[in-house]
């Protein structure tokens, strides 16, 4: 990319963004999720038995009454339709999330990637993995996987670096409140260049008991942090850093094979993606301090609980550090 150039994540052309009236750097989307609820697979049994069962020799039942969505339209005295609304077999959320919209590289991080919402849909629907942990957001940016992986955690550390990522992801944390009440979230600084967890003395800087819980930390999440090659390689030190200290760990990485003409390849190819599995691979022959480093990809047909263009170039990769004799 060209110095000042700009990028604009496709997930900001598929949703609608309001403008904020207070901030004109920033735009607010709301994402929706949709889940089944409890009872919608026994309600379905349910009508699916009542249509074997019906009698064709009857009369149909009437169910305006039950369903009024199926009346006959209303208006109100201004002339406007009122439209009542069907029972809803689905269980809704919304996620309110303040973001930027076209940034340069190393703000990406105020945009929402694609990656992500796959990561979250990962999330969704595993919860028993997220239920009651320590969950490590690495890059969290706007904080969307972090109010995802708080609706079913114990305590979510959101870490990024910089006062204006982290800011956003604190307000967006706060905007909803409602979805992670159960859980603790901590919004601090982790950067990834430093070789070990570094106290911090500003807004957002780790303290003490912030490194001993990160190092408890039993799950690491990450999406859409594969796009520079020097940040790649300070990611895997990160990993080994974290993996190598405390409880085994499992960690989930959602990411998207970028797919580029290169000059070198004369050819269509993913330089990011293989440079990150190239020190990955590296990383797991030199093991994380003894402790074997397992990796492979999620072969799983997710259900999408949130809406997005879900393209085969998203992927979701797990990662496990063993610890010997255990």
């Amino acid at each position: 990319m060209e110095p000042g150039e700009k990028v604009l994540s496709e997930v900001h052309l598929y949703h609608t963004c309001e403008a904020l009236s207070t901030n004109i750097r920033n735009s607010v989307t709301r994402f929706e999720i949709k889940f089944p609820s409890s009872d919608s697979v026994q309600t379905k049994n349910n009508a699916e038995q009542e249509a074997i069962n019906v009698d064709t020799t009857e009369p149909a039942e009437d169910r305006t009454e039950a369903e009024p969505c199926l009346s006959r339209l209303e208006v109100d005295e201004d002339g406007d339709l009122i439209l009542p609304r069907c029972r809803n077999s689905e269980d809704k959320a919304v996620i309110t999330l303040e973001h930027r919209l076209a940034t340069e590289l190393k703000d990406v991080g105020e945009q929402v990637w694609t990656a992500a919402l796959l990561l979250c849909d990962y999330i969704l629907h595993h919860k028993a993995d997220f239920s009651g942990r320590t969950v490590l957001d690495l890059g969290a940016g706007t904080g969307l996987t972090t109010i995802v992986a708080a609706m079913t955690a114990k305590t979510v550390y959101c870490t990024d670096v910089g006062e204006s990522v982290l800011s956003m992801a604190h307000h967006n944390i706060e905007l909803n409140a409602d979805l992670t009440s159960s859980c603790n979230v901590v919004v601090r600084e982790l950067d990834w260049c430093q070789d070990r967890l570094v106290p911090g003395k500003e807004n957002f800087g780790l303290s003490e008991s912030d490194i001993a819980d990160l190092l408890l930390a039993d799950v690491i999440i990450a999406a859409d942090v594969i796009y520079d090659d020097d940040m790649t390689d300070a990611l895997l030190r990160t990993i080994q850093l974290l993996m190598s200290q405390g409880p085994a760990k499992t960690m989930y990485m959602g990411l998207e094979k970028r797919l580029v003409f290169t000059l070198a390849d004369l050819d269509i190819a993913c330089p990011a993606y293989t440079h990150f599995f190239e020190g990955l691979f590296k990383l797991q022959q030199n093991g994380c301090d003894g402790r074997q480093l397992l990796y492979s990809q999620v072969d799983e047909d997710l259900p999408m609980y949130l809406n997005y263009n879900r393209t085969k170039e998203l992927e979701i990769w797990k990662f496990q550090s063993v610890i010997p004799n255990e």
